[in-house]
């Protein structure tokens, strides 16, 4: 039963995704369930609290399930004997680990698609927000070059689009350059964590399934309207 932390949750088309790492060895682990896709009742721990990225909990994984490029796919039992919580990542240790785990070379997922997750420091990226009234549509995207994201790549993590609506949503949308965003939410540098998608329309997509600031920003992802 590895000890994992949560380092990225995300809301798909089927269902949720999640993904972290391995407190010992850093290894990227994707749980998903033997039929199915995760659902909403799936992301609470015994007691009904809704998981959070950085919490530190025990995953039951029953065994890996690699479907390259999705390599860190293991089957976990989210019924039976449901992840259980040990703590929190903050401040100085949640810094710490997001360091630890960065990687500055992004093309084993982004370019050679060897593997389909990686943290990565990314401090100089522009963010956009849309967001239309009539059908609630929100799209949010990340634009950095430096790390090999060259074009406006989509956000899935729940924490950003529930900023996003929070902070951007009632003007229509807008464009952040990095500085801004270091203003708006006191940031000092930033993490990336970037996935791979499954196969859609032909093709993988790249994705931005995590953006982690440190120090962190204080929102609450929103499970119900994602």
């Amino acid at each position: 039963m590895p000890r994992v932390v949560l380092l990225a949750f995300t809301k798909m088309r089927t269902g949720f995704c999640l993904a972290g790492a391995d407190c010992q060895t850093h290894a990227w682990i994707r749980p998903v369930k033997e039929f199915g896709a995760i659902q909403f009742g799936d992301v609470h721990y015994a007691d009904r609290q809704p998981f959070e990225v950085f919490d530190v909990a025990d995953w039951t994984l029953t065994a890996p399930r690699p479907a390259p490029p999705h390599v860190e796919d293991y089957i976990c039992d989210f019924v039976r004997a449901r992840p259980m919580r040990v703590e929190t990542l903050e401040g100085r240790r949640r810094a710490q680990f997001l360091e630890e785990m960065a990687e500055r070379d992004t093309s084993p997922v982004l370019v050679r698609q060897e593997r389909s997750l990686i943290l990565t420091p990314a401090d100089s990226f522009t963010a956009t927000f849309s967001y239309d009234p009539q059908t609630r549509r929100l799209d949010t995207r990340i634009l950095c070059p430096s790390i090999g994201l060259n074009q406006p790549t989509p956000v899935t993590d729940l924490r950003w689009r529930a900023l996003a609506r929070v902070s951007y949503a009632q003007t229509g949308g807008a464009t952040l350059a990095w500085e801004e965003i270091r203003r708006d939410l006191k940031a000092e540098r930033a993490y990336l964590a970037l996935g791979l998608s499954r196969e859609f329309d032909g093709r993988i997509w790249s994705l931005v399934v995590g953006v982690h600031c440190v120090p962190d920003y204080a929102i609450v992802a929103d499970l119900r309207n994602p």
